[in-house]
C-alpha cells in the first residue's frame, strides 16, 4: 500500500510507514492507557505514628515542666495545721543554710549523717527533659538514651531526699511528728519515673536494645 501522507510504498502489515511514520490507517492500534503511579501510605499508619509522637511527646514535656517546677514547691514541711515551714527546692539554692546542714550548697549537703540534694538538680533535669522532647520531635533517635538516663537519675535523687526526710530529718528532729515530705519531692519522683520508663519505651520502639 502507498502511505496516505508521504505517499511511499510498504506493506500492508506495517502498522507505521517506514518512510515518514505514519501510522497504518488498516491496522488498530490498541491504545494503553497508563495511569499515574501514585505512592500513598496507609493513612492509618500515619496517624498511628503521628498520635504516638504525640502522646509520648507531650507526656514527657509535661513531665518535664513538672519537674522543673517542682524546684518551687516544698520539698519538706515541718509544722502543721497552718503552723511551721516549707523548705523547697528553691530554697536550698538561694538560701544554702536553710536545712542548717555543718555544710552546705546548692548542689548537696550534709551534716552528722544526713545528706540532702539541692533543687539546682530539678533545673538542669527538667531542661535536659525538654531539650529531649524538641530532639524526639526533631526525630532524632539518640535522645531516647538522654531520657533514660535523666529519668534514672532524678528518680534516685528524689528517692534519696525522701529517705532523709521521712527517716534520718524525722529522727533528728524535736518536732519529728510534724516533719513530713512536700509534694515538690513526690512530683520530682514521680515524673522522673515516668521520663525513664518512656525513654526505655521510646528505644525499644526505634528498635535500639543497647
Amino acid at each position: 500500500m502507498n502511505c496516505p501522507k508521504c505517499g511511499h510504498k510498504y506493506d500492508d502489515s506495517f502498522r507505521f510507514c517506514v518512510n515518514c511514520s505514519e501510522p497504518n490507517p488498516y491496522q488498530s492500534i490498541p491504545q494503553q492507557v497508563t495511569q499515574p503511579r501514585q505512592l500513598s501510605l496507609d493513612s492509618t499508619v500515619i496517624e498511628n505514628i503521628s498520635l504516638y509522637s504525640v502522646i509520648v511527646g507531650g507526656v514527657l514535656g509535661l513531665s518535664g515542666l513538672l519537674v522543673f517546677f517542682s524546684t518551687f514547691m516544698s520539698w519538706m514541711s515541718v509544722g502543721s495545721m497552718g503552723f511551721g515551714m516549707n523548705i523547697s527546692g528553691w530554697d536550698s539554692i538561694v538560701h544554702a543554710g536553710a536545712l542548717s546542714f555543718e555544710k552546705s550548697n546548692p548542689v548537696f549537703s550534709w551534716n552528722e549523717g544526713i545528706g540532702w540534694f539541692g533543687g539546682v538538680w530539678t533545673l538542669v533535669i527538667g531542661i535536659a527533659i525538654i531539650v529531649g522532647v524538641v530532639l524526639f520531635f526533631k526525630g532524632l533517635t539518640a535522645n531516647s538514651i538522654i531520657f533514660e538516663i535523666v529519668g534514672i537519675l532524678g528518680f534516685f535523687i528524689a528517692l534519696f531526699n525522701i529517705v532523709m526526710v521521712l527517716w534520718k530529718m524525722k529522727g533528728a528532729s524535736e518536732y519529728a511528728a510534724m516533719v513530713s515530705v512536700g509534694m515538690g519531692l513526690w512530683i520530682f519522683l514521680f515524673f522522673s519515673l515516668v521520663v525513664a520508663v518512656l525513654g526505655f519505651i521510646n528505644r525499644r520502639h526505634e528498635g535500639v536494645y543497647w
